[in-house]
Formats: C-alpha cells, structure tokens, sequence
C-alpha cells in the first residue's frame, strides 16, 4: 500500500493504479487537507458505467468510488472534507452532465507559463472539471508562418504537448479553442499577413492563402492535441465581407458568405479528423428571421431552411456572460435545439476577471447561477466556464479559482453554493482565508450606490486610477458622490480591511495578491478624490493646499503608484510569460509620468513660472449618467486615460 508524505502528515491510498498514485502525490491541493482527513486509508474504485461520484466512510477506510478519473480528485479533496466535517457516513452526487470544461485566456496579452497551467489542471480536477479549453488566438506555434505569435509568448508545440500529458493524469481533457475567421487582429496587424486581411479583425473568406494558414493551425492541433476535438471559434464576425472582400468580389449575403467559409474550414478539419467545434452567436443571428438586436433575443425566429443546411456533426457554444433572468436562458437554449441537439450543446457561462482592475464576483455568481439552473432544466449535457482578459488581462486568473469553484459546485449539487459552504469547501482546497480575501476584494469596485452584486459592472477601481490627475474625466462624478459620502475613507477604510485579513496555509501566491490590492486600495484613498481636490484648491488660489499636493501628497502617491507596478509586475512574471507585461508597464508609466507632469505644473505656478494652470480651470462635466454617480463601466484603458485624440 502506498505511503507518501503530503504536507505534514502521511496520506494512505489503497490502489494498484500507479498514475493515479502519481497525481495525488503532485496534487498540491491535497497537501493543504486537514491532518485530521488523512488519517484514514483511501481506496479508489472505479466504476465507468455508473455516472456518478460516491463517496463513503467505514470505520478507518474511505471508499471513493467514481465514474471519470477527474472525479476521483473531486472526492478527495471536496467530499472528503465534508464528509467527515459533517459526520455523514456517505454522500453522493449524481453527475447529470457528460463533460464540465474551463477556458483558458491566453490571446490578450497573458499566456499562462505551463508550470502554473499544471496548478490550474490540479486545482480543476480537485473541482470535478473534465476538459480545460485552451484559448489561443494566435498563441501557439504555427509552422511556416514566422508572425503567428510573434513577441507574444505563444506556446511552442512542446509545450502544448507537455501540458496535455500532464492533464492526463488527472483525467483532464484538453482542446484547442482557436480563431479561424475573426478575433485574430494581432495577427493581422502585420503586414506579412496582408494577403488573408478582411479588416484588421477578420480573415478574407475565400482567398486560398486563408485556407493554407488555417491547414497550417489545424496540422498544429493534429501534433499537439490527441483528444481530436477543436474549437474553431468564428464568433463576432460582424465585419465578414465587408473590407477587402467587399473591394474585390462586392457585398455578399452573410448567411451564404460565412455558411461557405465554415464548409471549407470543416473540410480542412475532417481531413485532419478532428472533431469541430464554434461559438454559437453568429448563427443563431443568422438564421434569426426577425432579425431581432441583441445577442441571443429570446423571441428569435429560427430559419428551418437554412438551419437545415448546417453541418449535424457541429457542436456550438452558447456563451452568454451577463443575464440573470433565467427564461432568458432556457428561450435561448431552446432555439439552439432546433438548429442542433443535445450532444452538440454547450452552455458557457464567465468569471469576470475582465474590464477592471479588480474582479466582480457577483456577477459571475448571478449569472452563471441561473445559466448553469436553465441548463439542468433543459437536460444539458455539456457547460463551460470561460475566463476572458479583456483590454490586458488586469486582472489575473487567481482570481477566477472562486467561480470555478462555485460553478463546479452547482453542477454537482444541484443548487448554488454560497456563504459558509462555498468558504468552507474553498478554503479547504486553497487554505484557510483565502476565499474571504479573494471574494472581498470585489469590494474594490461594490461603492455605495453600486447595487449588489454589480450586476451593470461599475468599475471604479479601474477609471479612478487610470484617469488623469489634472483632466480627470471622473472627476465630477466623485464630487457628486462625496456630496453624501467620502470617497477616500472608503478606500481607506477597505486598504485596513484587506491589511487585517487572515490567511493560513494558503497558497504563496495570495500574499502577493493581498499586498497588491492592499497597495491599489491605499493609491485609490487619494487618486480618487485628486481631481476634484486639487482643482477645488486651484479655484481658490489655496496655496497652503497646493503645496501640500506638489511637496508631499503628490510625490508619496507615485511612489504608492511605483510600488503597485512591482508588485502587479512580480506576479505577472510568476504567472505568466513575460511578453504582455509591457502594456500594463506602459500603463503604469504613463501615469507616473503625468503624476510628475502634475507636480511640475504645480510648481511652476507656485513660484511663478506660470501665471495659471489652465487644465485645472475648465469646469467638470459628467462622463455620462449613471444610476449613482459611481455606477459606470468604463472598460477600455484608452478611453479613460487620453483625453485628446489617440490612435
């Protein structure tokens, strides 16, 4: 029987199955179980006809018995702790899906280093997830096309290979999720690819050369992936035919025009015989015949004609990100089963980890909790979880582990977990306190006046920082809102709060994110109110005030500022590879740079160099209506930091 050590204390596993010994020994996750969990012999059994995980307690001895590997570490490391904290002497839960997946971002900027993809693969087995998408828009190596990836950390085909043969151990599938009409703009900004360029998001339908760089994706995913399934993407194609193509072959009906492109990118993929896979939004529009706005409008009219003329063996990915209505989801399921089945449905519902510099939990916890009840309603067989990094990855997908979590949780439950199940069951996975700092760091963006759970995803902690200190464009919003509140002790009072937050045997790399939201808080107790002050101050011809900005308030602030970006740096380098980081790097000095502007501006006028400061003298406007005057979103960096004309 094997013995192995696991943190500091001696896990017994009864088994003949030497891989699945390997895996528990490597399982991190393991080593933070309680001593008194492991003083028990575990004895695996495997049932792959029994669609189901049983776990059971008989004097000393565990039986865990499960229908898929990935499973076994669900029983480990999430019902085992709660057998035996309940006292209960067996629980089962009945897995009522085929396959629960994650996606992985890697396109916008952050390519996860393999050794960190490896703790995510053990932290989704330890879940009960079954397949991790690997989200590549042009991440990867592509031979023959020296500018597929280039200077953005792609993944070498070694790479994707050891990252699939790790996944195995933990009965993880991996596939490819890439791009093979739109989304693909880093590649096409190079004017090697000009040949296969619509627009500069789009590939050019019909052009040979297009075809021959998709063959060249697909032999990569042929090499690299052996579980023969690609997610081919095609989603937001909007601009399809409408640039280059439009210049040589004029305008073409869409429905024809991406109908032909799909037929030849699925001929390439049975060639290689791999099993295909899209995004779902553009069809389902497409074969609306009402034509109805939105993204996936319940009252749409499926073609059966044309729908009869896609391809059976497709399956699509419904993903719907925001709603919290739940007939939204169960109409909008039901029109995809008249253009496809059951076995080639996936619901997809989103951590957001994207459009700010802190997560919003409540969101996702809104919205993929009524998605994942529709999907069980409708007898669902496959759901996902995706992770995006929207406008740079600000945020890193440290914080996407509470989600995947409670997402997991839901499938196997049933129900929603939340409170003190959902802290106690996360915390037993990633050490104790760890849920509390990651959930609560939503706070970040929940203001007073931002309703809860954040449902229209105001994003302060992302406009207030970015925004120029002497034309803060948010700066009236503030004003409003320290008409009934302050701003800065809030922040102040939540940089304490994160200060105060226990953590125990968690995982290193918490620390790291506590400090560095401890620090962004601490920036935000002044960044946030600096606009309205300094120029409240200039309006009065405050001296003693101004003062005080350029000689101290304003020098301590970049350096706040200074330490964020080493701190946002040192985690980015340990969990990704180094390429992306230079646009947050430009991000942060751009702002320490007009930090030092500000000063010198100051400055000047107090010594009278210059007679006035003009940026400080216009009146503030509202950036736009909002219900409370912090509920905005404001997601994209050069909307918030350039004032003037930018390209």
């Amino acid at each position: 029987m094997p013995y192995f050590r696991s943190g500091d204390y001696i896990v017994r596993i009864q088994s003949e199955n030497q891989k699945l010994i390997k895996a528990v020994r490597q399982l991190e996750q393991a080593n933070l179980l309680s001593s008194e969990y492991t003083n028990f012999e575990i004895l695996p059994v495997h049932n792959p006809d029994r669609e189901n995980l049983f776990i059971k307690r008989l004097d000393d001895q565990i039986e865990i018995h499960y229908s898929k590997k990935s499973l076994f570490f669900r029983g480990l490391c999430v019902l085992l702790p709660e057998l035996l904290a309940t006292g209960q002497e067996e629980i089962k839960e009945y897995v009522k899906i085929e396959s629960l997946s994650f996606s992985l971002e890697a396109s916008r900027n952050a390519v996860m280093k393999p050794n960190v993809v490896q703790y995510f693969i053990q932290s989704l087995a330890a879940m009960g997830y079954t397949t991790l998408y690997l989200y590549t828009e042009d991440t990867y190596e592509v031979e023959g096309y020296p500018y597929f990836g280039y200077l953005r950390g792609r993944y070498t085909k070694d790479e994707l290979r050891e990252i699939v043969t790790y996944a195995e151990d933990y009965g993880i599938e991996v596939i490819p999720a890439i791009q093979t009409l739109a989304h693909i703009t880093q590649l096409l900004r190079w004017p090697a690819m000009g040949n296969v360029r619509d627009d500069q998001n789009t590939l050019l339908i019909d052009e040979y050369e297009t075809y021959r760089l998709i063959e060249a994706m697909l032999k990569t995913v042929k090499e690299c992936f052996p579980a023969g399934k690609v997610h081919l993407g095609m989603d937001e194609a909007y601009q399809a035919g409408l640039g280059q193509y439009l210049e040589r072959h004029g305008y073409e009906d869409r429905f024809s025009l991406i109908a032909r492109h799909l037929q030849k990118v699925l001929e390439l993929v049975a060639q290689y015989e791999l099993e295909p896979i899209i995004w779902s939004d553009f069809i389902y529009r497409l074969l609306d015949k009402e034509n109805k706005p939105g993204l996936y409008p319940i009252n749409a009219v499926i073609d059966e004609e044309k729908a009869a003329q896609l391809p059976r063996n497709l399956t699509y990915v419904h993903w719907d990100y925001g709603g919290e209505d739940f007939p939204r989801y169960e109409e909008a399921i039901k029109r995809h089963l008249q253009f496809t089945n059951l076995d080639h449905y996936v619901y997809a519902g989103a951590a957001h980890i994207y459009g700010s510099m802190s997560p919003n939990h409540g969101k996702s916890y809104g919205s993929t909790s009524v998605g994942l009840q529709a999907a069980a309603n409708m007898q669902v067989k496959h759901v996902m979880l995706t992770t995006w990094g929207d406008d740079g990855q600000e945020i890193s997908h440290w914080h996407a582990l509470p989600v995947m979590y409670a997402f997991a949780n839901q499938v196997y439950k049933g129900v929603p977990s939340r409170g003190a199940e959902l802290t106690a069951g996360f915390n037993e996975l990633f050490g104790q306190g760890s849920y509390q700092l990651l959930y609560g760091l939503r706070k970040l963006d929940e203001v007073a006046g931002v309703e809860e759970g954040n449902y229209f995803m105001a994003n302060p902690s992302k406009y207030l920082l970015w925004q120029d200190p002497l034309l803060g464009i948010y700066d009236q919003h503030v004003a409003i809102y320290n008409e009934s509140g302050n701003l800065g002790d809030y922040y102040r009072k939540l940089a304490q709060e994160i200060q105060d937050s226990s953590l125990t045997g968690q995982v290193a790399i918490f620390n790291e994110i506590k400090e560095q939201y401890r620090v962004l808080a601490e920036i935000l107790v002044e960044k946030s109110e600096l606009g309205i002050h300094l120029r409240a101050a200039y309006i009065k011809d405050d001296l003693i005030t101004l003062t005080t900005y350029a000689k101290e308030i304003l020098p301590e602030l970049t350096n706040k500022v200074e330490q964020l970006r080493l701190m946002h740096q040192k985690l980015w380098m340990e969990t990704y590879k180094p390429n992306g980081w230079e646009t947050l790097d430009i991000r942060y000095g751009g702002l320490l740079v007009r930090l030092q502007s500000t000063i010198s501006r100051l400055q000047a006028y107090l010594t009278g160099t210059i007679a006035e400061i003009p940026e400080l003298q216009e009146e503030r406007l509202l950036f736009t209506k909002g219900t409370t005057p912090m509920s905005i979103n404001s997601a994209k960096y050069g909307d918030i930091a350039n004032i003037g004309y930018y390209a």
